[in-house]
């Protein structure tokens, strides 16, 4: 979420449910009701401040992925910064109410493009899948090259560098784990029983 760099007053996330004509229309999408579950909304004084950002249309508020190029282009002609997410554990678990599988992550200031000091901002998992039906050995090889080889990945893509043996099994997954993986996960000690909880909700929803 990204806010113009001028005089701001501080609103409570709980003023954020009765004014979210503030933001533009994405408010269906799963993104903007995690932020709206969780963002200190910092909101102009001067009511002339507008993002030259979506559609041509100027905001006062404006919701776009880090380092995005209408970030750096409003960042260039503006100014503007990205507007932190609540880190506190109420905000937390405001998020994991309204989407779990979000998750909260501190960037570094100058790390990204409006990012002026260290910002806790809202980014969600990315993942590696196939269909159902691929082949078991298949999946177990590629399984277990990025099992060991992880620490290599970052070479590749700074979003790499994410990829840890810790994170590849989440409860918070919103696609199911192939078979094969399952077994492939629980040699390794990494397969729990809130897993198969999650993946049998998962299945659930598509049997």
């Amino acid at each position: 979420m990204l806010a113009r760099l001028e005089r701001v007053e501080r609103v409570g996330a709980q003023d954020l449910a009765h004014d979210r004509g503030a933001l533009h229309d994405h408010r269906g999408t799963l993104g903007l009701e995690a932020r709206y579950a969780t963002t200190l909304l910092e909101r102009q004084r001067s009511e002339s401040a507008k993002l030259p950002v979506d559609r041509g249309e100027g905001e006062e508020v404006a919701v776009h992925a880090l380092n995005s190029a209408k970030v750096r282009e409003a960042n260039a002609s503006v100014g503007v910064r990205h507007v932190a997410a609540d880190c506190s554990p109420q905000g937390v678990e405001r998020r994991r109410k309204a989407v779990p599988f979000y998750r909260h992550t501190v960037i570094k200031a100058g790390q990204g493009a409006a990012v002026t000091e260290d910002t806790c901002l809202l980014t969600f998992d990315f993942y590696l899948v196939t269909h159902r039906a691929a082949p078991d050995a298949v999946v177990a090889a590629v399984l277990k090259a990025v099992w060991e080889q992880v620490d290599a990945l970052g070479a590749f893509h700074p979003f790499l560098k994410q990829w840890t043996r810790e994170r590849a099994v989440d409860p918070d997954v919103t696609v199911p784990y192939h078979p094969a993986a399952i077994p492939f996960y629980r040699e390794r000690g990494a397969w729990s029983p809130k897993m198969d909880e999650a993946q049998q909700k998962l299945l659930a929803l598509n049997p």
